[in-house]
């Protein structure tokens, strides 16, 4: 979907990636604080900044916030590292035998 949007792009699940990678390198599912033409750089994308940004809001890569972007079908796709993220600032796994 997102390659049509983007008019045949073929580098289009590149730009995906690029996006979830970010993701997983800052340990968040947001990206912020950020404005499109942000997020064409951090795509590397040669194109309209507006346009990546309104065909990766419509493919639902992206949701739109007040200081950035979310991105939603990272925690989806990757629950399991999300949760490892969350238990890493409690503190990590609970030891099975406490001493």
């Amino acid at each position: 979907m997102l390659v049509d949007l983007l008019g045949g792009d073929e580098m289009a699940p590149m730009y995906v990636i690029r996006i979830l990678s970010h993701c997983n390198n800052r340990k968040k599912t947001q990206i912020e604080p950020m404005q499109n033409p942000g997020l064409k750089a951090l795509c590397r994308y040669d194109g309209d900044a507006e346009l990546l940004e309104s065909s990766l809001l419509e493919s639902e890569w992206i949701e739109k916030t007040e200081t950035g972007y979310d991105v939603p079908k990272f925690a989806e796709h990757n629950a399991q590292l999300v949760n490892s993220w969350e238990n890493g600032k409690k503190g990590g796994r609970p030891k099975k035998n406490p001493i």
